[in-house]
């Protein structure tokens, strides 16, 4: 292992290649999803409390070691680098183990089925470092792995998945299925999101509902041109793109040209996005799959209710935090009920804003983090690269 840093905490480096834009606080960020705004944040959190934290992204031009709100960040390679058909081994391969060794951590941190998650495993078992990987969506515990497009990647995937020091998952449904179908025994640990700067207040005269993806089948963001029709007097903010130009978002927009009520705003600076928040009623989800989304978090914490097809452990319907939709008809239903009965809407703000204090707030999140890095760290390893089950750490819950 290296020499720790900063009292003696351990080096953490991250590895998330979309990053870059988020930690250098540009205004329109390239990639704005939830595993981006998840480690960008969690690295965040982790300098200010003196841990020494690194993070590894692509190269989109700018300086390597550059260091932004005291994060070290080392460039891997460019995204259209190299030649199609060797441009995986190099220099994406060699650019990315060249990043790793640069980073010089103790510990390496990966979010998210991807050739990487094999990759960064790999890389530290080789040089005895310990790799923490966690989940971001249902479908990384999906035994045919629906988002993973080839054969490599899969079989990169799984290799990591199982040679990791740790595997954190975002909900018991997500630990299940890891261990059912992969072997796998994983820590539950809930998603960081930090203190809102403003409140949601009173509904009052409010009719924005709010939506924020990708634009792509999963997400299901055509179901807001039924929900459209069916509250002809709420106007209806979706924000964010599709990664490429895809047939489903050509359809989906074109859809939407021809309801006034639904706008599409694209990728929005974070100031942007913050005025959509405090002007929204509720945030609506329409995802078939998911993780724990971000973005109902990043609701929860301004007491903004949330409406949605998709509830992560069933915690919507336990706690009160909004409604759980079977489709459409349920979507509107809630949306006209507490239209109609603002009281409603107060008490799943009130619930949501409760929920997100005792859950998800930086200062609940991140020592329960750093302790898991600092029991990581003092772990004995075996000779595969995991922990004993004796060091695991024990379980870290968020709900």
């Amino acid at each position: 292992m290296t020499s720790h840093g900063i009292a003696d905490h351990p080096k953490i480096c991250i590895v998330g290649l979309k990053c870059y834009d988020l930690l250098s606080g540009a205004k329109r960020p390239r990639y704005i999803g939830g595993i981006e705004n998840q480690l960008a944040r969690l690295a965040c959190g982790l300098a200010h409390r003196e841990f020494p934290v690194s993070f590894v992204t692509y190269d989109q031009g700018q300086p390597d070691a550059t260091r932004h709100e005291g994060i070290w960040v080392y460039k891997a390679f460019g995204q259209t680098a190299g030649i199609f058909g060797v441009r995986f081994l190099h220099p994406r391969w060699t650019g990315l183990c060249s990043a790793l060794h640069r980073a010089d951590a103790d510990i390496y941190y990966q979010m998210g089925a991807g050739c990487e998650t094999g990759q960064v495993a790999l890389w530290c078992r080789k040089r005895r470092k310990h790799f923490i990987f966690s989940t971001a969506s249902d479908a990384d515990c999906d035994p045919s792995l629906p988002l993973l497009r080839t054969y490599r990647e899969k079989c990169l995937y799984r290799y990591g998945l199982k040679h990791a020091t740790l595997v954190i998952s975002q909900t018991r449904t997500q630990r299940q299925l890891l261990l059912d179908h992969f072997g796998v025994a994983s820590k539950i640990f809930g998603i960081l999101s930090p203190q809102p700067r403003m409140e949601a207040s009173a509904p009052g005269e409010r009719r924005r509902i709010l939506w924020v993806g990708r634009i792509c089948p999963e997400k299901r963001p055509h179901l807001l041109v039924d929900v459209a029709r069916g509250l002809p007097g709420c106007t209806i903010d979706v924000i964010g793109d599709a990664n490429a130009d895809t047939a489903y978002a050509r359809s989906f927009r074109q859809q939407a040209q021809h309801h006034s009520s639904l706008i599409l705003h694209g990728k929005v600076s974070n100031d942007l996005l913050e005025e959509m928040y405090r002007e929204a009623l509720l945030l609506v989800g329409t995802s078939q799959t998911e993780g724990f989304p971000v973005i109902f978090v990043e609701a929860w914490s301004r007491g903004i209710p949330v409406v949605s097809t998709f509830d992560p452990d069933g915690v919507i319907q336990a706690n009160g935090l909004g409604r759980v939709a079977h489709g459409v008809e349920d979507i509107v239903a809630y949306v006209t009920q507490i239209t109609q009965s603002p009281d409603v809407w107060l008490k799943d703000s009130a619930a949501a804003r409760q929920y997100y204090l005792a859950n998800h707030a930086p200062e609940v999140c991140l020592p329960r983090f750093a302790s898991l890095l600092s029991d990581v760290e003092a772990s004995s390893s075996a000779e595969d690269g995991t922990l004993r089950p004796a060091d695991s750490p024990a379980e870290i819950d968020h709900v």
